[in-house]
């Protein structure tokens, strides 16, 4: 069997389990709305920058998964809802599989402690270069994203995060073969403004 081998019963459950987390997560919002006048006055935003390693694999059923290297680098938002809960959308420019993507995470994050959190949200790849071997790969993907970070201090952190990609974005010639997505292990530094 195959480290990515994904059916598509998996993927219909990996799509419940997304709804699920989003019900839950309007769920959180519409109550904490209820419970203050103004649900935005308390928001603090921070910005920055962050980038690193980008480990990814490709597969299709023509062939097994491999393993490539490549890097990213992009800007961040966090959002604090409340001493727990913050929203996290990204920009970030990736290098992967020889092709330039613009990838789109939303996440929510949740605080453990003051200083390590955990995420997770979807994420939208762009494919930048779609001139170029246009017939092996789709323009959009989608995947689920999970991650960690860690604050050293209110400045610097460390972070990492996996993608499992919920559609096809990989293209085989053979008919047979027509299905493939992305799977992504990012680990790199940031830094808040």
């Amino acid at each position: 069997m195959r480290l990515f081998d994904v059916t598509l019963k998996q993927i219909k459950m990996k799509n419940k389990l997304f709804f699920l987390l989003l019900i839950a997560t309007l769920s959180f919002s519409v109550s904490a709305q209820e419970k203050e006048e103004n649900p935005f006055k308390n928001i603090q935003a921070n910005f920055g920058v962050k980038g690193g390693l980008n480990f990814f694999s490709g597969q299709n059923k023509s062939s097994d998964s491999e393993l490539w290297t490549g890097f990213y680098a992009g800007l961040f938002g966090e959002f604090r809802l409340s001493e727990k809960w913050s929203l996290q959308p990204e920009l970030l420019y990736t290098e992967q599989y020889g092709h330039h993507f613009l990838e789109v995470p939303v996440q929510i994050k949740y605080y453990i402690t003051s200083k390590l959190s955990v995420m997770a949200g979807p994420k939208v790849d762009f494919l930048l270069d779609q001139s170029r071997d246009q017939e092996r790969l789709r323009p959009v993907g989608i995947s689920a994203t999970v991650g960690a970070q860690y604050d050293f201090s209110k400045r610097f952190f460390v972070h990492s995060s996996y993608s499992l990609g919920s559609t096809t974005q990989i293209i085989d010639d053979n008919p047979d073969n027509s299905s493939g997505t992305f799977n992504s292990f990012k680990f790199g530094l940031g830094f808040k403004f």
